[in-house]
């Protein structure tokens, strides 16, 4: 939550200053790190879902 909003506040910055490459590179930057976050969720979640049906078969 904290990363989105440093990078936020870093990309309107740079849209008042008008560096309309950068700006772009850092909305790419920003969209690719919400992605991994998501992908590391469902991967972690994934993972957790399995043990705990696993565990629960195992031991009913």
């Amino acid at each position: 939550m904290e990363l989105r909003d440093e990078v936020d506040e870093f990309e309107n910055l740079l849209r008042y200053k008008k560096e309309a490459d950068f700006v772009r590179y850092v909305t790419k930057f920003k969209k690719d790190l919400t992605n991994l976050i998501s992908y590391l969720n469902i991967k972690i979640n994934g993972v957790l879902g399995y043990r705990i049906s696993t565990y629960k078969f195992k031991h009913s």
